[in-house]
């Protein structure tokens, strides 16, 4: 048989496979297209004669073979099987061509947001959990982990929500939560038309929608056949943001739980402990990871991201025997990274303590070494008639204080004029007989090369372009 729409007072609410069953290939169109409407325009489109015609058959009015093909691009009910992919859902014929889904996003495998906006909106959470750490309540299982599962999320999930909508706070949590509700099965407007008197959206640009979005996405979508974690929840992304400020978050191995149709891992039981992997002492991170951002995020204040400071800061360490030189190393590094002042501002600030607990952090941080760089040359001998070829090695320091004072070196020797008629294509300038001057140079087979210096002249020469 075909298929047919199911309808409630002349209103399309779902559709029958050629089965007789309900359309799995139709709920998953109204998950992906976020409406009725639009499912039922790309469940047209997948039955009409030219998408049947490139699909290899009628599925409608055909029965589902007894072929292992068949798994690869019929569901369980004989319709076309709409398969995940990066930001959308295609199709397969029997060819194991595909074709896009109209209409259909895919949010299954992705948050649908940029790197940088997942990035933005992962550092207000821990800067959330930073303000509630030190509370006297503070209890780490109730903050990242749900007290009935499928019920609620744990109270940063909770603190999240509450942020898509003003005029809420943490008493009334579960006002939010009903909202959520209403927009979770009535959509954004339904909701927006059940907020009672006084609470309104945050009116920030999109930025409401992400909150919602986050709540939503708490949990990691887990695939029901490997086990394997199909799209990581926000849950998992602030526990590796917290990392970064010398944290990890360790849990239990969880239990997935079916919420929703969809199968998400959920944990019971976690512990906060400082990460092990980090190079500074307690001291340190507490001076260093709680440095407000000239810049927040979206209208919220946040620390600055741990690893800019680190790297600042052991930049500015480089080459310095004391922290007063530190700071002075420090203070050239604003001049071009002014966003970097807020730094500059807590190590001034600092106790004599403090200032050695950061100078004995970073101080042997950076370690001194020899790269060597191998190069090898082929050149064309015309007296001789043949390839030569040979290898030239260099060693460069890893001390940028050391390169520094280097290339200062070669530009004061190079900018030097010496007593011959002067040159306007080069700035070093050297006597027309200098090969009588460098016995070396008599050698058999020695490179020749002008002695070095010369009688310099003190004055240095602007050098001119080649025209």
């Amino acid at each position: 048989m075909a298929c047919k729409y199911v309808k409630n007072n002349g209103n399309v609410i779902g559709a029958l496979a050629p089965n007789g069953k309900e359309s799995t290939l139709f709920k998953k169109l109204a998950k992906s297209t976020g409406s009725i409407t639009k499912a039922k325009a790309a469940y047209d489109i997948l039955r009409s004669n030219k998408f049947k015609k490139w699909f290899g058959k009628d599925w409608e009015s055909s029965t589902k073979d007894d072929s292992a093909l068949d798994l690869f691009y019929l569901d369980e009910n004989g319709e076309p099987l709409m398969i995940a992919a990066r930001g959308e859902f295609v199709v397969m014929n029997s060819k194991m061509e595909t074709q896009t889904v109209e209409g259909a996003t895919n949010t299954i495998n992705s948050s649908g947001l940029s790197l940088l906006q997942e990035t933005n909106l992962t550092r207000i959470a821990v800067q959330v959990f930073k303000n509630n750490k030190n509370n006297k309540d503070f209890n780490v299982n109730s903050f990242f982990n749900p007290i009935t599962p499928g019920e609620d999320k744990g109270q940063l999930a909770e603190k999240i929500l509450i942020e898509a909508f003003e005029g809420l706070n943490n008493s009334n949590a579960y006002l939010a939560k009903e909202l959520f509700n209403v927009y979770k099965t009535s959509g954004f407007k339904n909701m927006l038309n059940a907020m009672p008197e006084g609470i309104t959206f945050n009116p920030a640009k999109r930025v409401g929608q992400s909150f919602l979005m986050m709540y939503d996405q708490w949990e990691d979508v887990v695939s029901p056949y490997t086990g394997n974690i199909d799209r990581p929840g926000w849950r998992s992304r602030i526990k590796v943001k917290l990392e970064d400020s010398s944290y990890s978050l360790r849990d239990d191995s969880g239990e997935v739980l079916d919420i929703d149709d969809t199968p998400v891992r959920i944990h019971n039981i976690s512990r906060l402990q400082e990460d092990p992997k980090s190079k500074l002492s307690s001291e340190a991170r507490g001076i260093l990871g709680n440095i407000p951002s000239e810049i927040g995020v979206y209208g919220y204040a946040v620390d600055m991201e741990m690893a800019d400071v680190y790297s600042a800061v052991a930049e500015a360490t480089v080459g310095q025997m004391t922290y007063t030189g530190m700071i002075q190393q420090f203070q050239n590094l604003v001049k071009y990274k002014p966003n970097l002042a807020p730094i500059l501002n807590r190590l001034k600030s600092a106790t004599a303590k403090e200032q050695a607990s950061l100078f004995s952090n970073f101080a042997n941080s950076y370690k001194n070494f020899l790269l060597v760089k191998a190069k090898k040359i082929i050149s064309f001998d015309y007296k001789q008639n043949k390839i030569d070829s040979f290898v030239q090695t260099s060693m460069i320091s890893s001390n940028q204080s050391d390169t520094g004072k280097k290339a200062m070196q070669d530009w004061a020797n190079t900018s030097k004029e010496y007593d011959t008629p002067p040159s306007e294509l080069r700035l070093l300038d050297v006597p027309e007989d200098w090969r009588k001057l460098n016995p070396f140079n008599e050698a058999e087979g020695a490179t020749p090369r002008p002695p070095f210096p010369f009688q310099p002249v003190e004055a240095i020469r602007p050098a001119t372009l080649v025209p």
